[in-house]
């Protein structure tokens, strides 16, 4: 059966610390303004679409999903 609605309480939208257990939904910005990399021993997920107005040097892993 596929999913036709999701409901998600306020109070899971918090992306103000890290994410938890308790925190199901985060929420990303959609613009790289600063310049970072991904250490080859580390892995990182971003939800598009992104504008990348910095460098991102990408050694690990970087999924866009």
């Amino acid at each position: 059966m596929a999913l036709s609605k999701l409901t998600v309480p306020a109070s899971q939208l918090d992306n103000s610390k890290e994410s938890t257990d308790i925190n199901v939904v985060r929420r990303n910005g959609q613009t790289i303004s600063t310049n970072f990399t991904i250490d080859a021993d580390q892995n990182g997920v971003s939800a598009g679409p992104i504008t990348q107005n910095a460098t991102v040097t990408v050694n690990g892993y970087w999924s866009i999903v």
